[in-house]
């Protein structure tokens, strides 16, 4: 009995998460979000958001973050939230930011290909060793068949050690034609110390789209 009672606090808890951070996704549309946790503690439960707020509108604010901590409090019967707002270092850098710009860029239809390019030699200059950028769906008009398309550069670790050094986030746009899935994974400058010699002879190469059709996409 006191299993199950655990199991459906801990079902119950992770469900206000998600609805928490669905609320803020929506409300903070203006400002990228890389970031949310969210920790109780016992005197508070602790909301702290890093985004991407290059003009420090929202986190200069005291007023919206008081009005945030208010809306959460009576929407998800929350006592005492305390929220904390961080911004967010190189937006190029961080592979959540990446993804919720590619999928800002897809839901008002700009070009796939431009906006995969543009992104990756951003990343590029801004210094990273390497990225990969993966989009999968209906890309096109409704009836479309799913097509998955990969774009990458440098070197980008799926095995090994090297691993914990990439950044990856996977984020899901919805678009006219359906839900469209956007995985970003950036290898950081300051995991180049850590590569192997031929792993360095990769970081050289530039950048490359393959694309696939069909619904195994």
């Amino acid at each position: 009995m006191v299993l199950d009672h655990v199991k459906r606090k801990f079902l119950s808890d992770k469900i206000i998460e998600a609805k928490i951070r669905e609320y803020l996704e929506k409300v903070l549309s203006n400002v990228l979000i890389s970031d949310i946790k969210i920790q109780k503690l016992p005197l508070e439960t602790r909301v702290t958001l890093i985004v991407f707020d290059p003009k420090r509108k929202l986190t200069r604010r005291d007023d919206v973050i008081k009005s945030i901590a208010k809306q959460i409090s009576e929407n998800f019967n929350i006592e005492n939230p305390v929220i904390n707002i961080y911004s967010v270092g190189n937006p190029w850098l961080d592979s959540s930011v990446v993804a919720r710009r590619i999928g800002y860029a897809l839901q008002i239809g700009r070009p796939i290909r431009r906006v995969l390019y543009s992104t990756l030699y951003r990343i590029r200059d801004e210094g990273a060793i390497g990225g990969e950028i993966v989009i999968k769906g209906k890309l096109g008009a409704r009836g479309a068949k799913a097509r998955k398309i990969k774009a990458r550069f440098g070197f980008v670790p799926k095995a090994g050690y090297v691993t914990r050094y990439v950044d990856k986030f996977q984020y899901q746009a919805l678009t006219k034609s359906g839900v469209i899935g956007v995985t970003v994974m950036i290898t950081p400058p300051e995991s180049l110390k850590y590569l192997k010699p031929e792993e360095k002879e990769e970081t050289k190469k530039d950048v490359e789209v393959k694309e696939v059709e069909g619904e195994g996409a």
